[in-house]
């Protein structure tokens, strides 16, 4: 389960999927204009195990609709949600009105994968989210987020000099409280995941930013320094989340990637073992 990226073919899936939107006879046929770029989109969709068609899936935050777009052109049923539906640019289907921060209006067990995209750098109560998305997803059922990498090492250094991660706005906004706020880290996504009920299947980035790799040359004292840090205190049934986080926050996706993309799969119960 080291969950690398390497896999992932986005251009291809751009390929693809032009093509399909070229055979449709959709009146939305161009697509909504997209609210992320769009490579993090086809990797998202490149990370999604095989569904059958018509499987449900939830998209929340939804924004104007283009990755719902891309979904339904996969023959899936979609449920797009956002806490903004003025914003969707779909005649269908309709977008719901939904904060994350007050939980998900659907019965347990609906859905068969859930898309989180570029949601939980702007959520107050990210946990709250994650333990709805195990409720409304089938055992198995998989969770797919994007957020921005702060585990990169440009990231890292943009934090050093400025006190701001990469992808958020500076200052954040106070008088009304949009925009990306809360910088998130690999092992508190994944401490959360899992405490909610999920686990890392695979980790992954969208695209890279080339002036990152000027920093190549710290990538073998990172790899030290962080196997140090997590070993040290990854003992008895810790060791083996340890190893795998290692692994996940030294790969080259995370350390060079401009955001960081996890599948997480729901459990049959909640975690309330290791991390």
């Amino acid at each position: 389960m080291d969950g690398i990226d390497s896999v992932f073919h986005p251009a291809r899936y751009e390929r693809d999927s032009d093509q399909r939107a070229v055979d449709s006879d959709s009146p939305d046929r161009a697509g909504p204009r997209p609210d992320s770029n769009p490579k993090t989109y086809s990797a998202l969709l490149a990370m999604l195990p095989p569904l059958p068609a018509g499987a449900e899936i939830l998209d929340v935050p939804c924004g104007s609709g283009a990755l719902t777009w891309l979904l339904l052109k996969q023959g899936y049923r979609v449920t797009p949600c956002d806490v903004h539906p003025g914003k969707f640019a779909l005649h269908e289907p309709r977008c719901r009105t939904v904060n994350l921060n007050q939980g998900l209006p659907f019965a347990d067990g609906f859905f068969d994968a859930a898309f989180f995209c570029e949601g939980p750098q702007v959520l107050e109560n990210t946990a709250g989210a994650l333990r709805e998305f195990w409720r409304v997803l089938k055992p198995g059922g998989s969770l797919l987020i994007a957020l921005p990498n702060t585990t990169s090492l440009y990231s890292r250094l943009r934090f050093l000099f400025t006190g701001f991660f990469s992808g958020f706005i500076r200052p954040y906004n106070e008088l009304t409280g949009e925009g990306n706020f809360h910088p998130m880290t690999l092992p508190e996504l994944r401490f959360l995941l899992h405490r909610s009920g999920f686990r890392i299947e695979a980790v992954a980035t969208n695209r890279y930013k080339w002036s990152g790799l000027l920093l190549i040359l710290l990538a073998p004292a990172i790899w030290i320094a962080t196997g140090a840090m997590v070993l040290q205190k990854s003992r008895g049934g810790m060791r083996k989340g340890g190893l795998e986080l290692w692994r996940q926050l030294t790969s080259f996706p995370l350390l060079f990637g401009r955001s960081l993309l996890v599948r997480a799969t729901r459990m049959e119960a909640l975690s309330r073992g290791e991390s």
